[in-house]
């Protein structure tokens, strides 16, 4: 049985007034220690991921790979959910930094990564196999 691809996910944020470079898997993480995140964008090298945000006590509408950002700019997320689209073996891994530290990883929509009413400061992503 062939050994599954890799599949990078590619994702940043919007923290201290702009976008943020880049960051591919756990090579680093997106954000700012001391400085809130309000806005997250994500892709995949292979299908789709689709994710929301919370703010103020709800959740935004989803969002797939980079058709639009996760977020209100101006507005500071507490809450981060994230799936994948169309494959199967995959899952999708993910967890932020709050409060001075990193939160446990949550996998695909077992939970939500963050903790409402605190600021979101980091986030790293990686798609893992099942």
């Amino acid at each position: 049985k062939p050994s599954k691809e890799t599949i990078d996910v590619t994702y940043q944020v919007y923290s201290n007034k702009g976008w943020l470079p880049n960051v591919v898997n756990l090579k680093d993480y997106a954000g700012l220690y001391g400085k809130a995140v309000q806005g997250v964008y994500a892709s995949l090298s292979k299908g789709k991921i689709r994710y929301r945000t919370h703010i103020n006590n709800r959740w935004l509408p989803w969002v797939t790979d980079r058709q639009d950002y996760a977020g209100i700019l101006g507005t500071n997320i507490d809450g981060l959910q994230m799936e994948l689209i169309g494959l199967p073996g995959y899952s999708i891994k993910y967890r932020t930094y709050v409060g001075g530290r990193w939160l446990p990883w949550v996998l695909d929509l077992q939970d939500y990564a963050g903790l409402y009413g605190k600021v979101i400061e980091g986030i790293q992503v990686q798609v893992i196999k099942k």
